[in-house]
């Protein structure tokens, strides 16, 4: 059974965080989701010297915000996967 977790960034304070735990989980062998934002997004631009998608690199599957909702198991097949040896 493959081990899942969700990082979710919702707003300045939670982007260091969420960068941090997702590089901390990338050898961990634990699929990563991440849900950015759309503050989150436009924060990243101002504090960080980082882009949206570099970010997005560090997660094996992105989900975009759709409108303001828990994600439920089923929504966690409809991100975007990556390959792990992809990221490497």
């Amino acid at each position: 059974m493959t081990r899942r977790l969700i990082i979710g960034i919702s707003d300045t304070s939670g982007i260091v965080y969420g960068i941090r735990a997702l590089r901390a989980l990338r050898d961990s062998g634990i699929e990563t989701h991440l849900m950015l934002s759309r503050s989150a997004r436009l924060t990243l631009a101002y504090e960080l010297p980082l882009q949206t998608a570099d970010v997005e690199a560090l997660a094996d599957v992105t989900h975009r915000q759709r409108r303001s909702v828990a994600i439920r198991p089923h929504h966690l097949r409809r991100g975007r996967r990556k390959e792990r040896d992809e990221r490497q």
